[in-house]
This record gives C-alpha cells, sequence and structure tokens, in this order.
C-alpha cells in the first residue's frame, strides 16, 4: 500500500513538472510568439494608414492582413506554449511585444518614443522578469478533473460575473461616450477579455488530451472543450473588432488632442 501511494505521489509529481526539454522549448515559442504579437498591431495600422490615403477600405490592403495573419499566428504559438509551459510562465512573456512594437512602430509609422514610453517598455519587462523568477515550477491544474473543479469554484464564478458585468458596462456605456477620448476605455476592454482568452487556451490544452480516449470522461471532455473553444472565440473575435476601432478611430490622437484642450496652459 505504501509502495503504490508513493509511487502514484511520484507520477503525479511527474505529470505535474514538465521535463527542462519542454520548458525550454515552450519558453521559444512563447518569445516568439510575444515578438509576433508585437508586430500585428503595427501592421494594422500601417494597412490601416495605407487604406485611408488611398481612399478604400483597410480589408482590401495587404499590410493589414498581414499583421491579422500574423496575430493568427501568435496566438497559435501561445496556444502551443500554453500546453507545455506553466501558464504563469508564458503569460508574463508577452510584455516582450511591447518594446519591439515600439522599435517597428518607429521604423514602419514614424513615431517617435518619447522618455515616458522608453521607461514604460523597461518597467513592462522588468516587471515579466520578476513574475517569472518567482513563479511556480509546476501546474496547478493538470487534469480534466481539476479543470472542471476550478471552474466551477464559487469564487471563480463570482469573478466571471464579475467581469462580466464590467464588459458590458464598458462596451455598452462608457466606450460609447469616452472611448474616442479615452484609450484606456478599450485597453481595460481587451485587458479584461483576457481573463477569458487565458483560461481557455489553457484549458482547452487539457480537455483535449482526454477527448480521443475510450472512457467515460471523453465525452465530458468534448463537451469541455467545445465550450471553451466558443468561449475562445467569442473573446477573441470582441478583442478584435476593439483594436480594430482602436487602430482606425485614431483614438491616441484624440486622447492627447482632448487632454490639450484641458490643459491650464491651453486655456490661457
Amino acid at each position: 500500500m505504501g509502495t503504490a501511494a508513493a509511487a502514484a505521489a511520484a507520477a503525479g509529481e511527474g505529470a505535474r513538472s514538465p521535463s527542462p526539454a519542454a520548458v525550454s522549448l515552450g519558453l521559444g515559442v512563447a518569445v516568439v510568439s510575444s515578438l509576433v504579437n508585437g508586430s500585428t498591431f503595427v501592421l494594422q495600422k500601417k494597412g490601416i494608414v495605407r487604406a485611408k490615403r488611398r481612399g478604400t477600405s483597410y480589408l482590401t490592403d495587404i499590410v493589414w492582413w498581414a499583421g491579422t495573419i500574423a496575430m493568427a499566428v501568435g496566438q497559435i504559438g501561445n496556444f502551443l506554449a500554453y500546453t507545455a509551459v506553466p501558464t504563469v510562465l508564458v503569460t508574463p512573456l508577452g510584455a516582450l511585444g511591447v518594446p519591439f512594437g515600439s522599435i517597428l512602430a518607429s521604423y514602419l509609422l514614424k513615431e517617435k518614443l518619447n522618455i515616458l514610453g522608453k521607461l514604460g517598455c523597461l518597467l513592462s519587462c522588468a516587471g515579466s522578469v520578476v513574475l517569472i523568477i518567482h513563479s511556480p515550477k509546476s501546474e496547478s491544474v493538470t487534469t480534466q478533473a481539476e479543470l472542471e473543479e476550478k471552474l466551477t469554484n464559487p469564487v471563480f464564478v463570482g469573478y466571471l460575473c464579475i467581469v462580466l458585468l464590467m464588459l458590458l458596462l464598458l462596451i455598452f456605456w462608457i466606450a460609447p461616450a469616452h472611448g474616442p477620448t479615452n484609450i484606456m476605455v478599450y485597453i481595460s476592454i481587451c485587458s479584461l477579455l483576457g481573463s477569458f482568452t487565458v483560461p481557455s487556451t489553457k484549458g482547452i490544452g487539457l480537455a483535449a488530451q482526454d477527448i480521443f480516449h475510450n472512457n467515460p470522461s471523453s465525452q465530458r471532455a468534448l463537451c469541455l472543450c467545445l465550450v471553451l473553444l466558443a468561449v475562445l472565440g467569442c473573446s477573441i473575435i470582441v478583442q478584435f473588432r476593439v483594436i480594430s476601432c482602436l487602430l482606425s478611430a485614431n483614438v491616441l490622437e484624440n486622447a492627447l488632442l482632448h487632454l490639450m484642450k484641458a490643459s491650464p496652459r491651453a486655456k490661457q
């Protein structure tokens, strides 16, 4: 009995702790995906600017489509990284796309980054390093049963309800009134949607492992995977729509103009 229990515990620890090769590969994929994701917004903005100059829709611009395809490739890379590496290691690496996107924007869009922008990029990378250093070395959820238990936890359900209420408030009330002059509205929407995107991506990877097994849990795994796919698809579509509105409406320029008009110096 004791030997069997010890063997089961050792097997559980082995399942929870990914191999060093898997961690290295997953981190490499996560880094590349972060750089690809950092280029998506720049390419999409470049395509929108080109389309406006020609007086056509950005849907007809090849650069915009290149940015969209890059976004899809980056998300696929994130999905692969989430299945191999703990989520807390993959997510902070997304900050690497911030300085890369800023550098790319300076070349393609001729946008100059001031000292505060450079400091923000530095702080983003520093925060990611701190999170990675102090992150746990193993997963807390490694099976479908554990995933279902976490998803039905009252605390998690309450958190999702709060996030949904905030999203509805931002999308239908705050964004129409303050979105064109306040970039934080759209950033908040995309950030809150990340509460669905990241867990859904990780959950799909866990549920997919049991779908093709001939056991009673395979049907439950299929249903769970379909639900998570629907949640992931909806969140990505909404984020994509919000980002397109953000880039095409020149929200940042409008926000800066609004601040300049509201400043005491401008009133004088």
